[in-house]
């Protein structure tokens, strides 16, 4: 091999990382540290009130809960009725707005030397260009509620695009989104 294609080699695997690095999913979890998740193998959706203020989006709803049924069912957990189930499983879809820090300013000054004593003096000033720029979150929280208590015992979740130009691009995003998510479930006890 000669050093030009050492080189591209290189950037190549340079580049390949850089962009495997940029496709992870960052997953959050927060979870009840003393709860037996070992005792788990049956679940089924939370019915949801029908008085919730919550506004379901069809779409997403089935595409969440397909992605969630294969991603359980993969691991070995048990969709069944609502008598029979160790615990329920809901989700939340939160889009909102976010403003970013950043403005671009553009600054101004002048300086010169005065007298002989080279003492320095000055102005400027900056302005703010364009408006504030925001853009928009998608936030996916998937959580497991204990049957027998209803208490929260799982969650899990990640701040993702979601929503893409065409509805196969945004099934394949909800779809590793979930996995992403899911293989944190169920956590994994810390070695002390």
């Amino acid at each position: 091999m000669n050093i030009t294609t050492i080189s591209y080699n290189f950037i190549f695997l340079f580049f390949i990382s850089v962009f495997i690095s940029c496709s992870v999913i960052d997953v959050k979890q927060d979870y009840d540290v003393k709860y037996d998740f070992s005792k788990l193998k049956n679940y089924s959706w939370q019915v949801m009130d029908e008085k919730s203020p919550v506004v379901r989006n069809a779409l997403v709803e089935d595409r969440v809960r397909t992605a969630v049924d294969n991603q359980l069912s993969a691991q070995g957990f048990k969709k069944d009725g609502i008598d029979k189930v160790d615990f329920f499983v809901n989700y939340h879809y939160i889009v909102r707005e976010v403003s970013d820090k950043d403005v671009m300013n553009a600054g101004f000054g002048i300086g010169s030397t005065l007298g002989s004593d080279s003492t320095f003096g000055s102005l400027g000033f900056g302005i703010p260009l364009g408006d504030r720029a925001s853009h928009m979150v998608e936030s996916l929280v998937i959580d497991v509620i204990d049957a027998n208590s209803g208490k929260l015992i799982w969650r899990g979740f990640a701040n993702e695009k979601l929503l893409n130009s065409t509805p196969e691009k945004t099934n394949a995003n909800f779809i590793k989104t979930v996995q992403a998510i899911l293989q944190k479930f169920p956590p994994s006890k810390k070695k002390k």
